[in-house]
């Protein structure tokens, strides 16, 4: 068996590790196998090709029957070549980019994360997760936010860049196609989030890790926060814990 992966598949997954490329062709890489394959069973017809080692075919054979066309053994040698991870995976795979969100999909009265400058693979994939997890509508990612298509968003989010709907959008450009819903940013100067949680129809706004909501959209919204307990000296919390705690109440 060949396992050597062709020129043309090796310069295709060379391009899609740069965010114009993946913007551009429509598609982005998954590493690793639980992320895999839950792709594999609950996303099939979103797979382009599947690059695996010869011995992950014969662990995983059921798992793989439904997707056994897309298929390209290779050696784990090229698998470390073309993975972004640090410990290289047995399996990574070419996925269509789903759809960008119809804003007109999400009616008159959505909960929406937006996230602002969050440059941070690592928050921004998990912030992906937990939205997904606490059922929220949709993320809008707005300037300066971190592509969702890049792999470690990807593999932070755990599949969850195709289980909600995302979207890039400024927040003006929100407001107009949402016209009336309240604007929270989530500020460590806001009124406290256990008296004041969000409407129940809101866009929170998340901001930067280390300089928080940019200036420009602080005029426009009413300002909440997680309080400190009595005790602690702690100066402030990751953002992924931050927006974890408020979609939590926000939800409940």
């Amino acid at each position: 068996m060949d396992l050597k992966l062709s020129l043309s598949k090796s310069k295709y997954l060379r391009a899609l590790r740069r965010s114009k490329q993946r913007r551009l062709l429509g598609k982005f890489v998954a590493e690793g196998k639980k992320i895999c394959l839950e792709f594999i069973r609950d996303f099939p017809e979103q797979i382009e090709w599947i690059f695996l080692s010869p011995d992950f075919i014969e662990t995983h054979n059921s798992q793989l029957q439904l997707v056994k066309d897309k298929l390209i053994p290779i050696s784990n040698l090229e698998l470390k070549e073309h993975s972004s991870l640090d410990s290289p995976p047995e399996i990574l795979m070419i996925m269509d980019i789903p759809p960008a969100l119809d804003l007109e999909a999400l009616g008159p009265t959505p909960k929406v994360l937006y996230l602002d400058q969050i440059q941070d693979p690592g928050n921004a994939g998990t912030l992906l997760r937990t939205a997904a997890w606490f059922g929220l509508d949709a993320v809008v990612l707005g300037k300066g936010t971190v592509d969702p298509w890049n792999p470690k968003v990807v593999q932070a989010s755990m599949g969850s860049v195709s289980r909600i709907p995302l979207l890039d959008q400024n927040l003006s450009e929100l407001q107009l196609a949402i016209p009336d819903i309240p604007l929270v940013g989530l500020d460590m100067e806001g009124k406290s989030i256990w008296e004041n949680p969000p409407p129940d129809s809101a866009i929170l706004v998340l901001g930067n890790e280390g300089q928080g909501i940019s200036e420009d959209l602080r005029k426009n919204l009413e300002f909440i926060s997680i309080p400190r307990g009595p005790s602690s000296n702690v100066e402030s919390l990751n953002a992924s814990v931050a927006g974890a705690i408020a979609m939590s109440i926000w939800t409940k």
